[in-house]
């Protein structure tokens, strides 16, 4: 399997997999009429708007956190996305 579909399986890198691959099953099954697949397609979607805002949120929250001073100096990116990686498991 080449790199970048090996990539586009990932479910780190692909979050709305299951909806992917729903898709593709029920466009197989009826033979490419999109007509009959199109509440498929809507879950698709909405889920690719849901994960790109949440990943819009999150990087937006990470600049706040970069762009804070601690102990009179700017964090580094990395200890920012430590922050809101601690933030959002607690």
């Amino acid at each position: 399997m080449p790199m970048v579909t090996q990539k586009l399986r990932d479910p780190d890198v692909n979050p709305c997999l299951s909806e992917s691959d729903a898709s593709t099953r029920c466009m197989d099954e009826n033979n490419y009429d999109k007509e009959r697949c199109s509440a498929y397609f809507l879950k698709y979607r909405s889920c690719r708007k849901f994960w790109k805002k949440s990943l819009r949120d999150m990087s937006l929250k990470c600049e706040m956190l970069y762009s804070e001073k601690e102990t009179g100096k700017e964090t580094t990116r990395k200890s920012a996305w430590d922050q809101l990686r601690f933030r959002r498991q607690s």
